[in-house]
């Protein structure tokens, strides 16, 4: 099994044991605005229901050196006032001049290196973020800012490719991530955040693959259209228009079989067939309440009629 399809069989069992992916839900979520992730107060995160302040990660009794200290106070005295790059520098100077201190007091090397993964994002730096979340993530003992750690991950692969020309191979990573999170931490807060961007990142998915089958059916590249309606109907079984997914392979498969002359249309009679075991299983409707073009709608009643006569021809003259 490779990667894609385990992380889809993933999100298939998650579908089924909630009903997170019902249409009412879908519309709601689609209308929530994304940029509220970053609506957040920057002297708290919520964690497990307790209000933490930031400043209390950094257990002052630790910290003996007064430059170290004074140097600490600094950097958060500007993250609180959004000034990420001077939080940045200061956090850095930090690291440098403590570095043999930090490799003993990793709770506090920890701590930094989680500052310094925030900094990045609120700073729109997502793959430098990325790599110190990832650090914060794997590299300590489990915590509270691994969990945090683990969610900013997936929120930086999130926003990066928040647009329609996403890169492919990190929105897999994100799902992957996503489903990390929901994995170990499955009664976090931040779980309505995780299922919104895994769903997002889905349906991203989802749109994009369909405008390429369009593309291909719309240009008679059956062949390909085929093959991408498969794939969506193989991936999404649980969205509103997997009815209309199946209606435009089965017409791609037709037209295959019509351009090869092979009129005895068997691969299309098991897709019809299959076509109709499922519109008593899953509630599929009459195909004049979807949403889709008269020309299709005409395509498919006639290949409908045309697989009734090949039934009848082969009943009437092919078994005597």
């Amino acid at each position: 099994m490779n990667m894609l399809d385990y992380l889809y069989l993933k999100v298939a069992k998650i579908w089924k044991k909630n009903f997170f992916w019902n249409l009412k839900k879908l519309i709601y979520l689609i209308n929530i605005n994304i940029l509220i992730i970053f609506i957040y107060e920057k002297s708290f995160i919520i964690h497990n229901n307790k209000i933490i302040n930031l400043i209390q990660i950094f257990d002052k009794t630790q910290i003996k050196n007064k430059r170290f200290k004074n140097n600490i106070k600094r950097a958060l005295n500007f993250f609180y006032k959004d000034k990420y790059e001077e939080t940045l520098k200061v956090l850095k100077d930090v690291l440098s001049e403590n570095k043999n201190f930090l490799i003993k007091e990793k709770k506090l090397y920890q701590n930094i290196l989680f500052f310094i993964g925030l900094c990045n994002n609120f700073l729109l730096n997502f793959d430098t973020a990325i790599l110190y979340f990832k650090y914060v993530f794997s590299k300590f003992d489990p915590n509270f800012l691994s969990e945090e750690s683990l969610f900013y991950i997936g929120m930086c692969y999130s926003f990066k490719y928040n647009d329609f020309n996403f890169d492919q191979e990190d929105t897999y990573k994100l799902i992957y991530f996503l489903l990390t999170f929901k994995e170990l931490y499955p009664n976090s807060r931040r779980i309505k955040k995780v299922d919104y961007n895994l769903y997002k990142a889905l349906f991203k998915i989802k749109q994009k693959k369909l405008t390429i089958a369009y593309y291909y059916f719309n240009n008679k590249n059956y062949k390909s259209s085929l093959i991408i309606f498969k794939y969506l109907i193989k991936y999404f079984i649980s969205m509103p228009d997997y009815q209309i997914f199946y209606i435009y392979m089965i017409i791609s498969q037709y037209k295959i079989e019509e351009n090869n002359k092979n009129y005895s249309f068997k691969e299309t009679r098991k897709l019809y067939d299959n076509y109709l075991s499922l519109f008593k299983k899953v509630n599929f409707k009459i195909e004049k309440k979807l949403n889709i073009s008269n020309k299709i709608l005409f395509l498919f009643n006639k290949i409908e009629s045309y697989l009734i006569i090949v039934d009848i021809y082969s009943k009437l003259y092919l078994n005597d």
